[in-house]
């Protein structure tokens, strides 16, 4: 993979929908015409976007009305890199603009369970600005939480204990853990559906019938929030008493962990946000290597569909800049074959999606738009979000139906240590729970683009990155993930020096690629699926079996 690219993609913030993301859209378009890439276009798409007019900030007041405590709007460069006025300060997309004052209740990680033990020690969150550590659960999650129980607000921060776990002295820029003074980005919005806030189910396109604002609003968050530092959560966490409901509740603050604002409290805490919320563009770069054409038969129809995300929220090193050098790398290795007279005997359809950062837009449009074509032609999707976000696994999230199709291109593919295949390294990194002998194979979530792919129109997806140990860094994500810090740097000094797990992860990604529309049988993998059906089956019945016996319903092995 030439690197130049890679550091070409990182070099500037290239938020979603920004002239930045533009020009790496274009930019894509042209080189994968360079590289014999068939048929590139660039298709634009009119979003619903959220971006910050102005950093948000938690003020503490005394009685006099004296400042005593200010959040920081924006994030501390440590490296000259970071440097740049392009930078968005952090936000939460699609928080609404305002600005309330309330007294503080910390709220754990904002599940359903943590507002009943608060309610259980007489805690009401009614009035009250809310704390929340990100959990593994979806963010605009906690924030309907908060909103269904009462809350003015809601601060939101990535606890130490998850991201830097080797301590508040062992942090970026000498180790991957985050700093004091990092934040974690990322969109809270609310709507049930993926992409367009404005056109659920229908591609936003001109002409297309659009919610009206007021009405989207109502739809959208309905109180203030943003995202601080631990640094900044440390003072805050410090003004509260009370005693926790659990000690998993403690975190890695160097403070005691409290539940609300002192009773005798003469301050006053304030949230200040202001984000706009505007329509605009957002591209997707598309590209077609049409299938062989053999006589009487259609084989060449059906689509081998690949994509990642171009946008990040600032520089990208991880999320999504390593997966779009993949992407390239992949492009420019197919035009190589193209040149030398090969032809896939199914077509591959390319795509860098923008918007993906804002609730996958880019990609759930496309499929909107295509809907017809893609539930009788789409073989599969396959999707590098990030190509590496750590160096312990390799790790694939799929379909049952998927499983066999990385599991074979996995043995085609050399491991990363010199000496056997990725395969093997899988294995041993991550052995499945059901068998030592095969690897670890993940659910896919809703957190990126295969979304709108296998939910809405059923196409079989797979999901692939090198990753890092979630057991032993105990944390949802990378730590330095959707910060400031996310960079080439990152990735060089501490995830993929030599930069061969990029170089694992593009060639397992081409592999399966070549595997689905080359072969002459589709290599799926079916009893996959009913060795998944049976486990939900014994599963049910374990968590279920005396309800099913009570209702008379009987679910038979097969």
């Amino acid at each position: 993979m030439p690197l130049y690219l890679y550091r070409y993609f990182t070099r500037i913030p290239h938020s979603t929908a920004s002239a930045e993301n533009h020009q790496l859209a274009e930019y894509i378009q042209d080189k994968w015409q360079q590289y014999g890439v068939e048929r590139v276009v660039l298709k634009k798409y009119d979003a619903l976007v959220s971006v910050p007019e102005e950093p948000g900030y938690v003020t503490v007041r005394d009685s006099d009305g004296q400042v005593i405590f200010k959040s920081a709007g924006r994030e501390k460069p440590l490296l000259p890199e970071e440097n740049s006025t392009r930078v968005l300060p952090p936000y939460s997309a699609y928080s609404p603009s305002g600005e309330v004052t309330g007294t503080l209740v910390y709220a754990y990680r904002g599940r359903h369970k943590d507002f009943q033990d608060l309610e259980d020690i007489g805690v009401n969150v009614t009035g009250k600005i809310v704390i929340f550590q990100y959990s593994k659960s979806n963010r605009a999650s906690q924030v309907l939480r908060a909103q269904k129980n009462g809350a003015v607000g809601v601060i939101l921060y990535s606890d130490p204990s998850e991201v830097a776990c080797e301590g508040l002295d062992k942090v970026y820029p000498l180790y991957n853990w985050m700093p004091s003074t990092g934040v974690t980005r990322g969109n809270i919005k609310t709507t049930h559906y993926s992409g367009d806030p404005l056109t659920p189910g229908r591609p936003a396109v001109d002409g297309m019938y659009r919610i009206p604002m007021d009405e989207i609003k109502q739809e959208l968050p309905q109180i203030p929030v943003l995202p601080i530092s631990y640094g900044d959560m440390t003072y805050l966490m410090g003004t509260l008493d009370g005693k926790v409901p659990d000690d998993s509740w403690r975190g890695g603050l160097p403070v005691d962990y409290g539940i609300q604002s002192r009773s005798n409290n003469t301050t006053t805490v304030t949230l200040s946000v202001k984000n706009n919320l505007s329509i605009k563009p957002i591209y997707n770069v598309i590209g077609e290597i049409r299938g062989v054409e053999e006589p009487g038969k259609d084989i060449y129809q059906y689509l081998v569909i690949v994509g990642c995300h171009r946008d990040a929220w600032v520089f990208g090193g991880t999320d999504g800049s390593s997966g779009t050098a993949a992407l390239m790398e992949v492009a420019r290795v197919l035009g190589e074959l193209l040149k030398k007279g090969w032809r896939p005997r199914r077509t591959i359809v390319m795509a860098s999606w923008g918007g993906e950062e804002m609730g996958t837009i880019g990609s759930t449009e496309w499929t909107e738009e295509h809907a017809k074509i893609l539930s009788s032609r789409a073989l599969a999707y396959i999707n590098v979000d990030m190509s590496v976000d750590g160096n312990a696994t390799f790790r694939a999230k799929s379909v049952p139906l998927m499983h066999k199709v990385i599991r074979e291109a996995a043995k085609k593919v050399p491991g990363s240590r010199g000496t056997g295949t990725l395969y093997e390294d899988w294995v041993n990194a991550s052995p499945s729970e059901e068998s030592s002998a095969l690897p670890l194979m993940e659910r896919l979530a809703f957190s990126s683009d295969y979304i709108s792919f296998y939910a809405t129109q059923g196409v079989p997806s797979l999901d692939i990155r090198y990753t890092y140990d979630k057991v032993k860094t105990n944390t949802r994500n990378n730590p330095l993930y959707h910060t400031l810090h996310d960079t080439f740097d990152l990735m060089a000094a501490f995830i993929d020096p030599d930069f061969k797990l990029q170089q694992v992860t593009t060639r397992a990604w081409l592999q399966c690629i070549l595997d689905l529309a080359d072969s002459t049988i589709i290599p799926f993998g079916v009893t996959d699926y009913a060795v998944t059906i049976e486990k939900a089956r014994d599963e049910l019945v374990e968590e279920y079996g005396v309800q099913l016996e009570e209702n008379k319903v009987t679910l038979g092995k097969y």
